[in-house]
């Protein structure tokens, strides 16, 4: 399995979703991550993943 660098814009996008959901309602199998992963081309847990490290910050 190959790894694919986040984009600027995909980085922007999670980080504006970062800003709209609840910490504590961040999962893989939330709606909203759903339709923003098909969007960006990446999968739910990725960005999952990704909201957790601007969580970090």
């Amino acid at each position: 399995m190959t790894r694919e660098n986040w984009t600027k814009e995909q980085t922007i996008v999670v980080l504006n979703l970062y800003c709209k959901i609840p910490f504590n309602k961040v999962s893989s199998n939330h709606p909203d991550i759903i339709r923003i992963a098909k969007i960006i081309n990446r999968s739910p847990n990725s960005v999952k993943i990704k909201i957790g490290n601007f969580g970090s910050f």
